[in-house]
């Protein structure tokens, strides 16, 4: 039924196939997406929407039960076409590499129509498609969605126009056949869900038509700014680029010896690096080891810039505990600014005896092991007036060989002190 449509209409009536859940789905969710906007109920497939405003399953079959209503579609197409509107959309497109094309769009609203805001969408079709399987419904498959842009809302003003740009790259199986290969645009209320009145819409067949996208009077494939609004044409530096779109003003576009997409005139690292410098620092981005931040990279090879590095020329992790000291000579890092100043293996600031013990007061008497005379006993700490560790001086008087014992058992008598 719709086949026959698009061979009798094939100047007003703009049409695209959807597939559902099978293998000929598009693979960027397109095809799931419209048939979301559009299921009204559950029903079954094919369905067919008029002008995104009348849903209509497709049950012309043959058959005494369900006749075939030859009339239904084209009455509503009719319908549909007797509706005026403002709106206006034409296609055109031009090569810009390898099966890849750039597809403008140009809209308008016609003066003395009404402002509005329209959801432009546009899509690549393949007519004929599948063809191989499912022989011999080889017209059955019109006008098969093989991919669709981004929707893009345009606001849209009496007597004026805009353009809407999108790439399209070419798969294989559509390269093959180019002679079936269409765009298709369309002008829908920006709505999420159906029914959205369709105010335009427009397919342009391939080979695709020379137009001027950007309405400057110069027809795209002699245009040297043909997306950017240039009457005079003017090319200062005789570079085939108009200057309004020049990359590099004064120097030739064409010449990019490191293929960077940066004009070997412009090109600030010219060589090497498709950014050039963006912190400018001096230093090209893919040579820079501090990008974004430091002109001098890393010099001690520490993993940390010179510009940001606390203990630049010896350490790779700074200063973490922040004393002031690099971690690296630092001999209490994490905990003290002043190391260990008299060498027993303790920090400063957990020195219990800080200048003079490394083991600290053994027995709790505050009395550093070093200058306690019992390090296990904190009742004893100092020795008396006769050298004795805890003694009351009642040794003094001994002879050398029982000072330290005070035993005077081997005596018959003891001089006082």
């Amino acid at each position: 039924m719709v086949r026959g449509l698009i061979n009798e209409y094939p100047a007003n009536l703009a049409v695209y196939e959807i597939h559902v859940s099978d293998a000929y789905e598009s693979t960027t969710q397109w095809d799931e997406n419209r048939w979301s906007f559009y299921y009204i109920a559950p029903g079954y497939i094919p369905r067919f929407v008029v002008d995104g405003l009348n849903d209509a399953p497709d049950d012309c079959n043959t058959g005494p039960n369900n006749p075939c209503d030859s009339t239904l579609y084209e009455g509503r197409l009719n319908v549909q076409q007797a509706v005026p509107t403002d709106v206006t959309v034409s296609l055109t497109g031009y090569a810009v590499g390898a099966q890849t094309y750039d597809i403008v769009a140009h809209v308008c609203i016609e003066a003395g129509g009404a402002a509005k805001t329209m959801r432009l969408y546009m899509v690549d079709l393949l007519d004929y498609w599948p063809s191989a399987s499912m022989p011999p419904y080889y017209d059955y498959y019109r006008n098969t969605l093989r991919q669709g842009a981004v929707p893009v809302d345009v606001a849209l003003t009496p007597g004026a126009c805009t353009n809407v740009w999108n790439t399209f790259t070419f798969d294989a199986t559509s390269w093959n056949n180019q002679a079936n290969i269409k765009i298709m645009a369309w002008l829908q209320e920006p709505l999420s869900v159906f029914p959205a009145h369709v105010h335009q819409a427009t397919t342009m067949p391939w080979p695709f038509p020379v137009g001027d996208a950007d309405g400057d009077g110069f027809l795209d494939n002699v245009d040297n700014c043909p997306r950017d609004y240039n009457p005079t044409q003017v090319d200062s530096d005789f570079d085939g680029h108009g200057d309004e779109c020049d990359l590099c003003p004064g120097y030739d576009d064409h010449l990019d010896a490191d293929g960077d997409g940066v004009p070997d005139g412009c090109d600030v690292c010219w060589g090497d690096d498709a950014t050039g410098d963006s912190d400018g620092d001096g230093v090209c981005d893919d040579l820079d080891e501090c990008w974004g931040d430091d002109a001098t990279g890393d010099s001690d090879g520490d993993g940390v810039c010179d510009d940001l590095d606390a203990c630049w020329g010896d350490d790779a992790t700074g200063d973490s505990d922040g004393d002031g000291i690099c971690d690296d000579l630092d001999e209490c890092e994490g905990d003290d600014a002043t190391g260990d100043s008299d060498g027993d293996g303790v920090c400063d600031d957990l020195d219990q005896c800080w200048g003079d013990d490394a083991s600290g007061d053994s027995d709790g008497d505050n009395w550093c092991n070093d200058l306690d005379c019992d390090d296990a006993n904190p009742n004893i700490w100092d020795f008396d007036d006769c050298g004795v560790c805890g003694g009351d001086n009642s040794t003094c008087g001994l002879f050398d060989d029982d000072f330290e014992t005070g035993d005077t058992s081997g005596w018959d008598a003891t001089v006082g002190s």
